[in-house]
């Protein structure tokens, strides 16, 4: 009797350490999200010549650099794997597409990480002088792999945090003149860009085909361009990210 309950709790043990030990589980999973960012542009001012109409008048160069401003349309879908390593943690890893429609409308003038103004020795003020302008904006397509964590609060719901990086991405600057409201570019000028976005999101909807997630992002991006200036951008955001499961 002694051995047989002996065997039976050597057999009964490691079925209880199996049990124990949380199954590792991948989900895949289709992502699309939404950032609207606050942008600080830190690059090399341009030195912009006197405008040939104002030549009899003016005499000084102008610098000017693009400032600050909002990027609202930082769009991004793609896919990431979800592996469980326990029955709270997780580990994702994947890759987003990233349009950015401000690209289109940073055309515009005025928009986008912009700044002008009046010429130095010009006196006739900004409502009627000569000044110059600098605006800025990301290339419509870039590639983003990520790596992340999640932690389970709930059947229903999770904190997520990850850390993704660019690739073929690019900031374009613009520069020139600008009189009786409106721009004459005089040059152009692209910066690569290296570093990184963090994401720390909200996530409902764990044990359902659809996912929701709302958070805060920050970027450091620094910028070398063509010529080797160097120059960064730092950026703090929200974002909307909707999942789906495979």
């Amino acid at each position: 009797m002694t051995a047989l309950a002996l065997a039976s709790a050597l057999l009964y043990a490691p079925t209880c350490r199996a049990e124990e030990k949380p199954l590792e589980k991948v989900e895949f999973k289709a992502r699309t999200s939404w950032n609207y960012q606050y942008s600080q542009l830190h690059v090399p001012e341009e030195a912009i010549p006197v405008h040939p109409n104002d030549a009899g008048f003016l005499k000084q160069d102008a610098k000017i650099r693009p400032n600050s401003g909002l990027e609202g349309a930082l769009f991004r879908v793609g896919a990431e794997a979800d592996m469980s390593v326990s029955k709270k943690v997780s580990v994702a890893a994947g890759v987003d597409a990233q349009l950015s429609f401000d690209y289109l409308s940073n055309k515009k003038d005025g928009a986008g990480m912009y700044d002008w103004n009046i010429r130095p020795d010009d006196t006739r003020g900004k409502a009627n002088g000569s000044g110059v302008y600098a605006k800025a904006n990301r290339n419509l397509f870039s590639i983003h792999p990520f790596l992340g964590l999640r932690y389970r609060l709930s059947t229903q719901s999770q904190l997520g945090f990850e850390v993704s990086v660019p690739f073929l991405e690019k900031i374009e600057e613009e520069f020139g003149h600008h009189r009786y409201d409106s721009e004459e570019k005089t040059g152009t000028k692209k910066f690569k860009t290296s570093g990184f976005r963090t994401a720390l999101t909200y996530e409902i909807g764990n044990n359902t085909k659809w996912g929701l997630g709302a958070g805060l992002t920050y970027e450091r991006v620094n910028l070398t361009s063509d010529s080797g200036e160097q120059g960064n951008l730092n950026g703090i955001g929200a974002i909307l990210a909707i999942k789906r499961k495979f």
